[in-house]
């Protein structure tokens, strides 16, 4: 603020070579002229700290602009000082034309005293050209931070569309896969139907052939009961047979005897 305090209006020159002084802008305007010659240096106090010594870095052009606004300016730190008194006697020392400038901006003289204050045009200026000179100072590296950035957004970019196209592919896939997981159901669904058919037809035949075994064992029982009885009947045959043959054996004897005594009976 002290240098804003000091140099007002003037943070806003312009540098110009020298023009014609019988020409006036229409406006207010402030030029600084670029040195052609050498200037005369100025008369410090070799008791006090000049202004311009706080300004650290600047350019070749504006340095005598600079040292001529600043002449008789110098660094007034109030606080140091234990007494107002002790203050007010180090300003009486100044010669005419010195001032003294604090760290609020306020400049002492040694007849007056201008007190700082904000204006809306002005305030600023230096804290604004410094950050101004840091952004043009970061500018490269924001740049270079930029680029890296912008490069890592687009292979970012460049991979989520292959992402999205790698979605695409397997959402394809995925459908093929529920559509033939879907037919296997079907198919599934199908074979176990036929299976239950099978099973209850199984049953149905195990349940026929346990009814066709009983029918089996039944007539098998039939069968060898009647073969009995026809073995029963063949030695009642066999029986009547033998029977038969000796009445036959006894009949044809008895014919035979019949026959002797009917020869007999005829020879008497």
């Amino acid at each position: 603020m002290a240098l804003e305090a000091v140099l007002g209006a003037k943070l806003n020159a312009l540098l110009s070579i020298k023009n014609d002084l019988t020409s006036r802008p229409p406006g207010a305007l402030v030029l600084g002229y670029r040195e052609l010659v050498e200037s005369a240096k100025a008369v410090k106090n070799a008791h006090l700290t000049p202004l311009i010594s706080a300004i650290k870095d600047c350019d070749a052009d504006l340095k005598p602009i600079l040292e001529d606004w600043l002449a008789g300016a110098y660094i007034f730190d109030i606080k140091s000082f234990e007494a107002s008194d002790a203050a007010q006697n180090h300003i009486n020392k100044l010669a005419l034309g010195e001032t003294l400038v604090n760290q609020d901006g306020d400049v002492f003289g040694r007849h007056s005293v201008v007190y700082y204050g904000e204006s809306s045009s002005l305030h600023g200026v230096l804290n604004r050209q410094h950050q101004l000179e840091q952004l043009q100072k970061n500018h490269p590296a924001l740049q270079q931070q930029l680029q890296l950035v912008s490069a890592s957004l687009s292979n970012a970019e460049t991979k989520l569309q292959a992402a999205r196209q790698q979605q695409q592919l397997e959402n394809s896939e995925l459908r093929l896969t529920t559509s033939a997981h879907h037919q296997s159901q079907l198919e599934l669904s199908t074979l176990q139907q036929a299976q239950q058919v099978a099973i209850e037809r199984e049953k149905n035949i195990q349940a026929d052939i346990a009814i066709t075994n009983v029918k089996l064992t039944q007539l098998e029982l039939d069968i060898s009961a009647k073969n009995s009885n026809l073995q029963t009947i063949k030695m009642q045959l066999s029986s009547q047979e033998a029977t038969k043959n000796a009445d036959f054996a006894d009949k044809l004897q008895a014919e035979q005897v019949y026959s002797a005594s009917c020869d007999t009976i005829q020879l008497v």
